[in-house]
């Protein structure tokens, strides 16, 4: 399932993950691909709710120009 928007983690959503990281799952998603702060997309900004957001590299480990980027990216 890919889903994505540009705004903050709803409530719902971050609701729903929350329920989902209480029950045991791990919730990974990406970072996203436009650039820009993770901030500002979801789910990659639901992270108090139990999200772990990745972003993209390259072969020597810098972020790729086109991955999004911020305080929520755990790897």
């Amino acid at each position: 399932l890919s889903i994505t928007g540009a705004s903050a983690c709803p409530t719902s959503l971050y609701n729903a993950i929350g329920f989902a990281s209480s029950k045991g799952s791990i919730v990974v998603t990406a970072a996203g691909n436009a650039n820009a702060n993770t901030s500002g997309y979801y789910p990659a900004s639901c992270t108090g709710a139990g999200v772990i957001t990745v972003a993209a590299t390259d072969t020597v480990g810098k972020r790729v120009t086109t991955s999004n980027y911020g305080t929520h990216v755990a790897v």
